[in-house]
This record gives structure tokens, C-alpha cells and sequence, in this order.
């Protein structure tokens, strides 16, 4: 009987010690150190070279029945300024506007231009900016998104009367805002497009041709993508 009764014994406790190693195990699990979670950011584009701004530009061989030169300014310093830099009004809000979306926008770190000529799709102009960050050109976005609403008498730019309206174009890059502006009386068509912290901004001459304006929208958004990883 005592044989049995420590047999029986020695079974409880082996079960029992099983039990709390197992017990022990566990907690030592749900117990163990938390690391911390490592978050790994986008990769951000480094910041454009000249050459790299050139490329970005629309070329002649980007227009469909090919096209000249009709003028360029590639030194990266060609009115290195804000959107709305020098203009002029009359409304204090407007004012008010302009002058604080340039000091948030700051001064870009370069700019180039090239406009091209074709008979049949007029003055086509592309000006590539890269700002000094992405935060930077999106507000530049939104002072040309916003300036229609801001400034309804337009401004003044070198005693130029300018006037903008909201106008409804192709999207692309990050984000793209469209402008009719009248200087002098004359309409353009003007797109911006985003892509991370640099902005292309294509001036049309001829207004009319949808299709066309897409086309070189997209065009336009490629180079700078292309030029921006």
C-alpha cells in the first residue's frame, strides 16, 4: 500500500513540475521584451540637377507634327521665384494671399523654361521648378488652385492686367491644377502638375484642343517622373 501510495506521489509531482515548467515557458513568452517596431519611410527623390530639370522639359519631338525652338532659359536660374512673385492687387485680401503662400512656398531651388512653336498647336511653354520640398510645391499647387477664388479682379504683373479661372484639364503626376488666364486680353490655357517636390507648368497658347493638351500633360508628367527617381 505505502509502495502505491509513493508511486502516486512521485506521479503528482512529476505532473505537477511538468505543469509549471510549462506554466513558466509560457509567461517567459508573453513576458519577453517588446521591440520596437522599426517604420520604414518612402524613399524620398533627391533634389534635381540642372541637367535633370532640362531633360524634364518638353522637347520638339514631343509635339505631334514636330516643331522649333522658340526660346529656352536652361541655367536653372531663370525667374527662380514664387508662382505669384511680383504681382500686384488692388484687394487687400488678395494681397493678403499672395503674400503669404510666397513666404510659405519659399525660393525654389532652380527653374528652366523652353516654349515651342507649331503652326497648328501655337506656343506651347514648359517650365520645370524644383522646390526645396515636396511640402513647398504643394503649396505652390494650391496658391495656382486657390488664386481664382482668392483674387476674382486678378492682379497685376509688369502693368500687365492678369486674370485666372479654375479650368478643368487632364490629371496627372501627383496632383495637377488647370488655370484660363487672360493677359491683356489674351487667353492662355495653364496646367501645373506635381511630381514629389518639383512642378512642371505648361502655358498653352491654343486653349481649345483637349486632346492635345492631355497628351502633353502626360507627356510632360512622364519627363519629370522620369527625371525625379
Amino acid at each position: 500500500m505505502h509502495g502505491k501510495k509513493a508511486g502516486k506521489k512521485t506521479a503528482r509531482a512529476s505532473k505537477s513540475a511538468r505543469a509549471e515548467a510549462h506554466k513558466s515557458h509560457r509567461q517567459g513568452k508573453l513576458h519577453k521584451p517588446h521591440k520596437p517596431r522599426v517604420r520604414h519611410k518612402s524613399p524620398v527623390a533627391a533634389p534635381l540637377s540642372v541637367a535633370e530639370a532640362r531633360n524634364a522639359l518638353l522637347n520638339v519631338d514631343d509635339l505631334p507634327a514636330g516643331g522649333t525652338v522658340d526660346e529656352e532659359h536652361l541655367d536653372g536660374q531663370y525667374h527662380v521665384q514664387q508662382n505669384l512673385f511680383g504681382m500686384k492687387a488692388k484687394s487687400a485680401s488678395c494681397r493678403s494671399f499672395i503674400d503669404r503662400t510666397n513666404r510659405a512656398i519659399g525660393k525654389p531651388r532652380l527653374a528652366v523654361e523652353r516654349t515651342l512653336k507649331e503652326s497648328s498647336t501655337g506656343d506651347v511653354t514648359a517650365r520645370v521648378v524644383d522646390y526645396r520640398s515636396p511640402e513647398a510645391a504643394e503649396r505652390a499647387m494650391s496658391q495656382l488652385r486657390n488664386v481664382s477664388g482668392e483674387c476674382p479682379a486678378g492682379v497685376t504683373k509688369d502693368g500687365a492686367k492678369v486674370t485666372f479661372a479654375r479650368w478643368s484639364t487632364a490629371r496627372a503626376g501627383d496632383e495637377t491644377v488647370g488655370n484660363k488666364m487672360s493677359v491683356f486680353g489674351m487667353p492662355f490655357g495653364d496646367v501645373l502638375v506635381r511630381v514629389g517636390a518639383a512642378t512642371v507648368e505648361l502655358n498653352f497658347s491654343k486653349s481649345d484642343d483637349a486632346a492635345l493638351i492631355s497628351q502633353l500633360t502626360n507627356k510632360a508628367a512622364d519627363h519629370l517622373r522620369s527625371a525625379a527617381r
